[in-house]
């Protein structure tokens, strides 16, 4: 849709399209093991951190046959590692990031929060020539504590500071050497939720704030196909100057018109305006005007 966007007193008619951009949330559960199965070694391991990527694309809804809510499109990829009780890092041959393959179609990657929010179910798969994939894992609240709760229209996991939170956690992956899944439990004692800055056209704006979600980045501001030496800036609403020159749209009729008595009133005022805001120099516009 067409983007209406101010510059001090001028408006301007900004054809790009805005398109809501999901968010993606990192989410990292730590804690010390309580449990494994068919890995011992996983046993004699202090710790486990597991770091969660996930976007929250959906409004919630009831999940039916549940008291709760489900995100069905939100799991990116699952990330383990283990260290000693010297702090020293174990590598136990999972991959650095479990995620599906690029042009694979996963089978699940969803989340859902139910029983009063004491309960988290989260899980990302898919298929390879018959071969089932898996990265699971479950948050339990004990003692009244709620492992999520809702965040503006979506439901994120609450964070966590320090033992006693009375929160367990199972995780299930793929074993490095067996065909069988590896699962272990711990006692979490650290959950944070830190919020992924996407920059969908490396404008620099992020695109939760990004009026122009594919903005012509050129380096310079080119006019009538001339290069007029002239910065092609991004300002704070990540449009570049190109973006608005592109917006000057003209019919043909106009155009006939254009080819004897010179620019657009558009492009005319667009340069003015930028001069206003800060944007160019006095020079600047200068150099604008001869390319007109």
């Amino acid at each position: 849709m067409s983007k209406a966007v101010t510059f001090g007193c001028g408006a301007f008619l900004l054809a790009s399209s805005f398109v809501a951009e999901a968010q993606v949330y990192e989410v990292t559960i730590s804690g010390n093991i309580l449990s494994t199965d068919g890995r011992p070694e996983l046993s004699e391991t202090a710790r486990a951190t597991v770091v969660v990527e996930l976007e929250a694309t959906e409004q919630v809804t009831p999940t039916v046959g549940y008291d709760g809510v489900y995100f069905a499109e939100t799991i990116l990829s699952v990330s383990y590692s283990f260290e000693n009780d010297l702090g020293e890092p174990i590598d136990f041959g999972y991959p650095a990031r479990f995620e599906v393959p690029i042009g694979q179609q996963a089978d699940n990657r969803f989340s859902e929060f139910y029983s009063g929010f004491f309960f988290s179910y989260s899980e990302l798969s898919y298929s390879d020539n018959n071969e089932n994939h898996l990265a699971y894992f479950n948050l339990t609240g004990y003692e009244g504590v709620r492992v999520a709760d809702y965040r503006d229209d979506f439901v994120l996991f609450n964070e966590i500071s320090g033992p006693g939170s009375y929160v367990h956690s199972v995780f299930l992956i793929d074993s490095p050497v067996t065909d069988a899944l590896e699962r272990f439990s711990i006692v979490v004692d650290k959950l944070t939720v830190e919020e992924v800055a996407l920059d969908a056209d490396g404008d620099g704006i992020p695109s939760s704030k990004d009026l122009c979600s594919a903005s012509d980045l050129s380096e310079g501001v080119y006019l009538n196909g001339i290069y007029t030496g002239v910065t092609n800036y991004v300002d704070e609403t990540g449009c570049s100057l190109a973006d608005y020159y592109a917006a000057c749209e003209v019919s043909p009729e106009e155009a006939a018109r254009i080819a004897y008595s010179g620019p657009t009133y558009c492009t005319m005022q667009l340069g003015y305006q930028f001069y206003r805001d800060g944007l160019i120099t006095y020079t600047e516009l200068r150099m604008l005007r001869n390319a007109w």
